[in-house]
């Protein structure tokens, strides 16, 4: 499991790839929206093309790999 607070990230969709190539099979992420809003969030999740939105609350969305 990781937890990212998104937002700080510039450069946001290689560094959720990577994150992807490095996490194990069976794992997650879990992305806390911080200071953007969560559609800004769930944009970018999308525009990865490689994680699943799974679950989502008031603090944080979870994602599992494509």
């Amino acid at each position: 499991m990781v937890i990212l607070v998104v937002f700080m990230i510039k450069e946001p969709i290689p560094f959720l790839k990577e994150l992807h190539r490095l996490l194990k099979k069976d794992g997650f992420l879990i992305l806390d929206d911080g200071h953007q809003p969560r559609e800004l969030t769930k944009t970018k999740i999308s525009n990865s093309k490689v994680w699943n939105i799974t679950e989502e609350s008031n603090d944080h969305l979870k994602c599992t790999p494509i």
